[in-house]
């Protein structure tokens, strides 16, 4: 068991007695999804800070799964803050009992982490509410829940347009997808590519992109989707010539005059 102050974070997988192994894998996917999510977004890295550890596993009616979190120290990298899962866990947390309350989530929420609520509001249509608890809160995740969810998840508008970012995700499992992670709102942001552009996406894997197409946004005027037309490469604004490089590139642009009686020209002229 971890010796940090982190909080144990409960999941009560529904009300029946029994669960099928093939429920609880999926629920436990999305829980590790719902977290990563929560702690890329966080940390502004998709790699996450914090390890969750299983602490309480019990099978009794119903069961019950609990975890806490461990702040990662990668190889080269500064330490995470020792209070990394105590973040992670306070947002999802907030995050859940807004989505239980009424039709809107907080900013920290990606489209992705919404579908993954989804699934698990889902699952409770047949087994009953799961309830996410820890010592200080209790929420619920159940029909009402997914009524909201429903509500959010309808595009509020689309219009062509751009988004950069890192691609971190190629996915073919259901349809030709991509995951970019947005710049401007450190979101990941789902893209669905034609055929043809799929070895120039190969290519750009863990690249900074540019994606262009027709865009969904979110209540948020976030981008959400992007039904991809084009992508391309984008460079790292530092790894672009600096005018040190650039000095020479253009040879006698004056014409064999002074720059000042070449300003001079320019200006009577």
């Amino acid at each position: 068991m971890s010796d940090n102050n982190s909080p144990v974070i409960h999941f009560r997988l529904g009300e029946q007695d029994k669960i099928s192994l093939g429920t609880l894998i999926a629920s436990l996917k999305n829980i590790k999804g719902l977290l990563s999510d929560f702690d890329a977004a966080i940390a502004n890295d998709p790699r996450g800070l914090v390890r969750w550890e299983v602490v309480v596993l019990e099978k009794n009616s119903p069961a019950v799964i609990g975890v806490i979190g461990e702040p990662i120290q990668r190889r080269g990298t500064p330490s995470p803050p020792v209070d990394m899962p105590n973040k992670v866990g306070g947002a999802f947390m907030r995050s859940a009992a807004q989505l239980s309350l009424e039709a809107k989530r907080t900013t920290i929420v990606s489209d992705h982490a919404l579908q993954r609520f989804q699934r698990l509001a889902h699952q409770s249509q047949r087994f009953g509410e799961i309830s996410v608890y820890t010592d200080a809160q209790a929420v619920p995740i159940n029909e009402t829940m997914l009524h909201h969810i429903s509500q959010l998840t309808r595009p509020r508008s689309k219009s062509v347009g751009s988004v950069l970012g890192r691609l971190d995700t190629i996915s073919v499992h259901h349809a030709n997808e991509i995951r970019i992670w947005d710049e401007n709102t450190n979101r990941p942001v789902r893209c669905r590519y034609p055929g043809e552009l799929e070895e120039t996406i190969k290519s750009c894997l863990r690249e900074r992109v540019l994606v262009s197409g027709v865009v969904s946004f979110n209540e948020f005027a976030q981008a959400t989707a992007v039904d991809v037309a084009t992508l391309v490469p984008y460079g790292r604004s530092e790894d672009l010539p600096t005018i040190e490089h650039m000095a020479g590139l253009v040879t006698d642009v004056t014409g064999g005059v002074s720059l000042k009686d070449y300003l001079e020209h320019l200006r009577d002229g």
